[in-house]
């Protein structure tokens, strides 16, 4: 039954390939960060905190129309973030990492352009997630280091054990005039990224992210 789905989806993407007019496109814009943390302690009150950061993404997109100003969204970004937050020291923290939305979109063609909204899943791939206090860099922490060590001595590297994958709902709207495009969006987080070893009966944790994303692109 499961073999019979998966050629049946198989066989309906081909077909809405090749029966539908491709487009090819590259963008890049800014980005806006805000993790939330919240620890839920069983006798003690709740500690929240939020960590803002700023950056930059750069992608390839490759949009499948269909009908009645129908489409989808296939895209893969690379992502850079960094920010500074005062925790009595000074925390900084620098972030790259890989998204890949797949977005449903609906578009109104203007004859000089189109206008449309788009919503789906976006799928994220840590890659680095470094941070420090003050100036000394040679004391790190590493958000994705999970030897299940609180200090790794050979060199001197917090290991914090935060999920690298990451999966959320982005929605948005976009203009195209000729083969111009703006476009804005949000993408809010959907699954608990913090460390299993912070999930027990005393404690329980939870971190998500959410992007604000602006940005411009060019489709060929």
């Amino acid at each position: 039954m499961k073999k019979t789905f998966v050629f049946a989806a198989i066989c309906a993407a081909l077909f809405m390939a090749n029966s539908a007019k491709a487009q090819l496109g590259i963008n890049a814009g800014y980005l806006n960060n805000k993790e939330t943390n919240k620890i839920d302690y069983k006798l003690l009150p709740s500690i929240e905190s939020d960590f803002t950061m700023n950056g930059f993404y750069l992608g390839v997109d490759y949009n499948i129309n269909l009908k009645f100003g129908l489409g989808i969204d296939l895209g893969v970004n690379f992502e850079y973030l960094g920010g500074s937050k005062d925790e009595g020291a000074t925390l900084h923290e620098r972030f790259t990492g890989i998204s890949i939305p797949i977005l449903a979109n609906y578009k109104i063609d203007l004859g000089f352009g189109k206008v449309g909204v788009f919503v789906g899943p976006n799928f994220g791939i840590g890659l680095s997630n470094k941070g420090w206090f003050n100036d000394n860099k040679d004391a790190k922490i590493d958000y994705y280091g999970d030897d299940n060590e609180s200090l790794n001595l050979n060199d001197n590297t917090v290991e914090l054990g935060y999920d690298r994958l990451q999966f959320g709902l982005t929605f948005g709207a976009a203009v195209q005039i000729f083969h111009y495009r703006i476009n804005v969006a949000y993408t809010t987080g959907l699954n608990n990224v913090a460390p299993d070893k912070y999930q027990n009966d005393i404690s329980k944790m939870e971190s998500k992210s959410n992007n604000l994303i602006v940005g411009v692109g060019y489709v060929f």
